[in-house]
């Protein structure tokens, strides 16, 4: 600590006690106008000191103070310093405190923004979250999101058969639930045949890649267990090495007999034997669509449709000159118009041109039009060029 010696004014810097011991204790201010009274350090200062300057510290009356709270001394206006001053005198940046910054936890966006812009503020934000479905903002973000959910359903053993899961046509059919219509097809093959089928919610165990997984058969048939799988991966492939009991995988060689029995007896559509089966249609032509299509238009309507807008984008309006050829781009001319209008001389036709050089000669006609005899030459070659 640095503390003065006639006063009792301490800091940790050394530049401050100068600047308080200059400032406060040492005696220059000894020039001084004669009108307002304002004191000076040099003559310059009193030479600079012009008239307005001298008429306003008189009006106001705000010359030569000692701040109160520092005790620093003021040659200008004093409110302006005491509304800045904190008590350090110079250099009080640095010892003055940090504001606290504004902090919104648990606070209500009305508290926070006020009731009309929160309004506001809300629809945005609603606008920006349609069609996501609860994902996050970024890919990042969503794998972190889905990790958590994963740990979280492993520690409460969560899991299960759920119904509806899979990507094909689903719905009921005598009191079993299909999520495919392969399944479907399956399950109408045997209940003709009279085989008792039941539909199965147990739970295997597997590993696959150093992790746990739950692996659940489709249906269980006189003890067996039954698998309807169109396509196969590794993951699948894993499952059924690592599954102890006797199970059947009805693949795509499988199914084709059972398909086509059922096509024969009831019809290619017989995905309407569903239960409250409510097909979704096209537009246009009234065929069946996929339930999650969003155009309502089967793929023929949808590519018509494409094509139409396609051509209507591409014919646009053919613009013709004067002369009767197609304009340039951004012009009113086509090229030959463009260029006759760039010539600054006046040019005649190819058969005044000749009869005047036959009459004349190439310098006598080139005088006439203000151009040179070679130039004249020139205009016969372009012209003959042009017809050949």
């Amino acid at each position: 600590m640095y503390k003065c010696k006639l006063c009792q004014f301490e800091t940790d810097i050394v530049t401050e006690l100068a600047n308080h011991y200059q400032y406060n204790h040492k005696k220059i201010h000894s020039i001084m106008c004669e009108k307002c009274g304002k004191k000076f350090k040099n003559e310059k200062g009193l030479k600079q000191h012009t008239k307005k300057s001298c008429e306003k510290n008189i009006k106001n009356k705000q010359v030569n103070h000692i701040c109160p709270k520092c005790g620093l001394y003021i040659s200008n206006s004093i409110e302006k310093h005491i509304k800045s001053c904190n008590g350090y005198g110079p250099r009080r940046s640095r010892h003055q405190p940090k504001k606290e910054k504004k902090t919104f936890k648990n606070i209500s966006f009305d508290e926070r923004y006020g009731v009309e812009k929160s309004k506001i503020i809300k629809k945005k934000i609603s606008e920006k979250l349609k069609g996501r479905n609860g994902q996050a903002s970024t890919y990042e973000k969503e794998i972190e999101r889905r990790k958590k959910i994963s740990e979280h359903a492993k520690k409460n053993n969560y899991g299960g058969y759920i119904r509806g899961s899979g990507r094909g046509k689903k719905g009921w059919y005598k009191g079993y639930w299909c999520d495919s219509s392969w399944e479907l097809a399956w399950v109408i093959y045997q209940l003709d045949n009279n085989n008792k089928i039941k539909r199965n919610l147990k739970k295997f165990e597997y590993n696959y890649k150093n992790e746990k997984h739950h692996y659940i058969p489709d249906f269980i048939m006189y003890g067996k267990y039954y698998e309807i799988k169109g396509y196969m991966t590794e993951k699948s492939k894993e499952k059924i090495k690592q599954f102890n009991e006797k199970i059947i995988v009805v693949d795509k060689e499988k199914i084709k007999p059972i398909l086509e029995y059922v096509e024969k007896k009831y019809g290619k559509n017989y995905i309407s034997l569903y239960e409250n089966y409510k097909p979704k249609i096209c537009k246009n032509c009234g065929k069946e669509i996929y339930r999650k299509n969003k155009s309502g238009l089967c793929i023929i309507c949808f590519n018509q449709s494409r094509k139409n807008i396609k051509i209507k984008k591409v014919k646009k309006e053919i613009n013709y000159c004067e002369c009767g050829k197609i304009k340039n781009k951004r012009s009113k001319l086509c090229k030959e118009c463009s260029n006759i209008k760039r010539r600054k001389i006046y040019r005649p036709d190819y058969y005044t041109l000749i009869k005047e050089i036959n009459d004349f000669g190439y310098t006598e006609t080139g005088r006439k039009y203000g151009v040179s005899d070679n130039t004249i030459r020139k205009w016969k070659r372009f012209y003959e060029n042009k017809k050949t």
